[in-house]
């Protein structure tokens, strides 16, 4: 009988199991409906030697052990009468007469429809003769001594692109191209329908029994049309080939078959996990199954999401800790019709959500709880409590999210989800609604968006406990201190130290000096390093190895705006370790960044470009655009203090557009005024006019004087530098980092001779 599968893309697990029947006498193929394991076991049978001692028996539900041994000695060739007997004698008979033959390696295909007569009788075979081995296609393992187990998984995937030549490579894309030029011989992968078909797989999840139902199809319905079906399962996935087992004509079916072997309890795991989409980790599980804390519940759920992994209907998707699974969406999508047809579906979501919403929140870096916080999970669990209605819950759900959002970002999406909560948020308790508005505006800010934190940091200073109320006056002052406003951050600075006053709140006190600290070096003031050598004490007595770490990365700052780099080296290498240690890598990115530009100031550019490479790859990874597009601006002045004027034009252009997408333009003057100076050197005059127009309209809406002035001083390279005017403009600002590189591109200036420069220590890219 035929599979119905094109062999494709399964040479690598052919050659695997071809070397395991050399050392074991079980193997055991095992992997999830639909995954192609009766192909693998059919190719085994027709190529290589392996194919004239290979006797192969497909296994049925409905075998007895009786006509499971009639239908084994079928496909040895052997022939034989085996008298009526208990079950044991009956197979051990028939198995003597099975090996008896010149093909000594059985193979059980879908050993699961019958698993409990096909351990028996592989048991029976290998003790009647040494020379026996036994393969099985399977869902779950026969769990025998020696059995060795060689897993197979969905055929891999291609990313979505027009491109035939990149498609083609992957697996699943080979299947889907090769069947459906079995079905129309006219069919070609072209540059029109290979982002359809790349799709389309991705839809059907590299399942060969899906992939190969549906490649059929393509003369008559074409690849768009069966991407909107495959996505909304539509006609999943009766399969054309009348000579397949029935469970294996269908994705739906092949499920169901695998349903109709679960115990009850593991049904009702399955079913209950399936509210949850995506990958989730044990705390997921735990919240969905409504399980209490304590060692046993988590032993029981640890043991039920084990048995669903060994019958391939939950996956481990994240190999590192801690632990991720996910089902397969057929599977799931299955499960959940049983749980909609159990009349259980509303209470199971309800209990999951009040389950994770009761949970302790990690709110800080190197909580020992963000080991097993699982965001994508509670995001699930955020969007079921908003279409419940369940508004104090969502609310909870959004806080416990910020841990995420406000450490990686995308703070616009974190945005929205507060957005969503306050808006419904009229039964709210104060506290609740405090802490909205300030994560709020947390995430406006850290995402470039200062102006639209102010209304939420003055919401939250006026609600809720003292802590929050203090914490939301000092962003408010951090965010208008920013904008240039420094009087007015000062006042909330006193408000703030004032409510905390005579409070053990060691944490809440360093961060009011962090935000002063920010500030006051904006407007250039000795109290900057009083205030971060104050705030790194406070951190330093609550034991906040995060926030202290993060002062030493702007005292490092500092230290390079005060030209003391050697000091400021040190530091940013020092806190690069430190942000690995508790997973802040937002802040890790800057450490980079900060080391960067220690580098660049020492002229050594080699060593620059890779510190600003590393911080690059950490924002990515993260999604801060908006450090992104920062990074990128100091890697094009890099490019112009070069000479390389074309890279600093291409390299400022990606900046801006990045700044751009975080909303964060008031950030980009420095980034205009190098690519109007790249401009310049190119021979591009109106183009550079137009940059530092840009650059000095950026300046005044930042309202930092450092980089005013320092525009000031770039456009003097450009433009002509008139008498005397250099020392005027100087006097309007300290002399920062920023200002010592547009002096350096001005023209040559003496600086102090430098202490030798150590070696640095290497660079961790993570």
């Amino acid at each position: 009988m035929t599979t119905g599968l094109s062999f494709v893309g399964r040479e690598a697990e052919l050659e695997i199991v071809e070397a395991r029947l050399a050392s074991s006498r079980i193997v055991s193929l095992v992997g999830p409906p639909g995954v192609g394991k009766s192909a693998l076991l059919a190719e085994l049978g027709r190529a290589r030697a392996l194919g004239d001692r290979m006797a192969r028996v497909v296994c049925d539900e409905r075998h007895t052990p009786r006509s499971l041994g009639e239908a084994l000695l079928a496909a040895v060739g052997t022939t034989g009468v085996v008298p009526q007997g208990s079950e044991d004698e009956e197979i051990a008979a028939f198995a003597r007469l099975a090996v008896r033959g010149r093909k000594n390696v059985l193979a059980f295909d879908d050993a699961d429809a019958c698993l409990p007569i096909v351990v028996r009788f592989v048991s029976a075979c290998l003790g009647a003769s040494a020379a026996s081995r036994c393969i099985v296609t399977s869902r779950e393992r026969l769990r025998l001594q020696g059995e060795s187990l060689v897993v197979i998984d969905p055929l891999g995937l291609a990313e979505e692109t027009d491109d035939p030549d990149e498609a083609v490579q992957a697996a699943a894309v080979q299947l889907l191209v090769a069947r459906a030029k079995a079905a129309d011989g006219r069919f070609r992968l072209t540059r029109q329908n290979t982002r359809a078909v790349t799709a389309l797989v991705r839809a059907l999840e590299g399942l060969p029994l899906a992939i190969v139902s549906f490649a059929g199809r393509f003369g008559a319905v074409g690849a768009s049309e069966l991407v909107r079906q495959a996505e909304r399962r539509v006609g999943l996935f009766a399969s054309r080939e009348i000579d397949m087992a029935s469970r294996s004509r269908s994705i739906e079916g092949a499920v169901a078959a695998s349903w109709a072997n679960l115990p009850e309890d593991l049904r009702k795991t399955l079913a209950t996990l399936s509210v949850i989409e995506g990958a989730f980790g044990l705390e997921g599980a735990l919240a969905a199954l409504d399980c209490d804390e304590d060692p046993k519940a988590r032993a029981r759920v640890g043991q039920a999401i084990e048995a669903l992994i060994e019958r391939s209907l939950l996956r481990v998707v994240w190999l590192d800790e801690p632990r991720r699974y996910a089902m397969l969406r057929a599977v799931r999508e299955y499960a959940r019709e049983r749980l909609d047809e159990s009349g259980r579906a509303g209470e199971v979501i309800r209990a999951m959500v009040r389950r994770f919403a009761a949970m302790p929140r990690p709110r800080a870096y190197g909580d020992p709880r963000l080991t097993d916080f699982d965001p994508l999970t509670y995001e699930q669990a955020f969007a079921s409590a908003m279409a419940l209605g369940l508004v104090d819950e969502a609310a909870k759900l959004a806080l416990a999210l910020g841990t995420a959002y406000l450490r990686r970002g995308p703070y616009g999406r974190y945005v929205e989800l507060l957005t969503g909560v306050i808006a419904r948020g009229e039964s709210l308790a104060p506290e609740l609604l405090a802490e909205l508005h300030l994560d709020r505006g947390l995430a406006h800010l850290l995402g470039g968006q200062r102006d639209s934190s102010f209304a939420d940091f003055e919401s939250a200073a006026h609600l809720g406990r003292a802590e929050t109320r203090a914490l939301a006056r000092s962003k408010l002052g951090l965010a208008v201190g920013l904008a240039g406003r420094f009087e007015e951050a000062r006042r909330h600075f006193e408000e703030a130290r004032a409510i905390v006053a005579g409070r053990e709140l060691p944490d809440v006190e360093g961060r009011i000096h962090k935000d002063a600290a920010n500030v006051f070096s904006e407007e250039g003031t000795e109290e900057a390093h009083a205030a971060l050598v104050a705030a790194r004490a406070c951190f330093v007595r609550s034991g906040n190895l995060r926030e202290r770490a993060f002062v030493e990365l702007l005292l490092a700052s500092r230290l390079c705006d005060e030209g003391k780099l050697q000091a400021a080296r040190r530091m940013a290498d020092d806190v690069v370790d430190a942000f690995v240690k508790v997973g802040d890598e937002r802040s890790l990115g800057w450490a980079y960044t900060i080391g960067g530009l220690v580098e660049q100031e020492l002229g050594r550019f080699g060593v620059a470009r890779e510190r600003y490479a590393h911080a690059l790859e950490v924002t990515k990874r993260v999604g801060d655009v908006q450090t992104e597009g920062l990074v990128l601006g100091y890697l094009a002045g890099l490019e112009l203090e070069l000479g390389e004027a074309h890279e600093a034009v291409l390299r400022g252009g990606e900046a801006l557009h990045a700044l751009e997408i975080a909303g964060a333009k008031h950030a980009s003057s420095m980034v205009h005024a190098v690519v109007g100076c790249g401009y310049a050197c190119l021979g591009h005059r109106r183009l550079a006019e137009q940059s530092f127009v840009a650059a000095r309209a950026s300046a005044k809406d930042d309202g930092r004087a450092a980089r005013a002035v320092a525009v000031d001083l770039l456009a003097f390279a450009v433009f002509g530098e008139p008498p005397g005017e250099r020392d005027a403009v100087l006097a309007r600002s300290p002399v920062t980092e920023e200002v010592r590189f547009a002096l350096r591109y001005l023209g040559p200036t003496e600086r102090p001779a430098e202490e030798p420069v150590p070696p640095s220590r290497t660079v961790r890219a993570v």
